[in-house]
């Protein structure tokens, strides 16, 4: 028994945005491993970009992931977006160095203080065996070694 060419096409039109889907979500775990979001390089956001108040409470590294906690005021601190953004130099040293700078961009209204990780892949800013990040507001630094 054949289709008729209308329920083909529907089919076909299906089984192409099942496959597109399931090769998307596929794509976002490759992109960041297990981090919730990547490293931006942005010379100019990392200079110049705004953020709003945050205190960063604990940063270290797990696995190929750098985990950032911050306290905010906020809610729940579920409205709030982070980017954590690189200068776009490596300097030169034994091991080279990246600067990183973390903005919250934070519209909620609530007095609470709220305590949020984030964590952030690694892998696009790992030139050298060893890099020493220097995390903007972080007195300690943190040695990111390839396994």
């Amino acid at each position: 028994m054949s289709l008729p060419m209308c329920c083909k096409q529907k089919l076909n039109a299906l089984l192409l945005l099942t496959l597109t889907l399931g090769c998307w979500s596929c794509n976002k775990e490759d992109d960041t491993g297990p981090c919730d979001q990547r490293v931006q390089i942005d010379g100019q956001r990392y200079e110049n970009g705004s953020s709003d108040f945050f205190t960063i409470m604990e940063a270290g590294l797990e696995g190929e992931c750098l985990s950032i906690s911050i306290v905010s005021a906020g809610c729940s601190g579920n409205d709030w977006s982070v980017a954590l953004i690189d200068s776009g130099r490596e300097e030169a040293g034994d091991p080279p160095q990246r600067a990183l700078r973390l903005l919250l961009a934070n519209p909620e209204l609530c007095e609470a203080q709220v305590l949020r990780t984030y964590t952030f892949d690694m892998r696009s800013i790992q030139t050298s065996d060893e890099l020493l990040l220097l995390l903007d507001g972080w007195e300690e630094s943190i040695i990111n070694s390839k396994e």
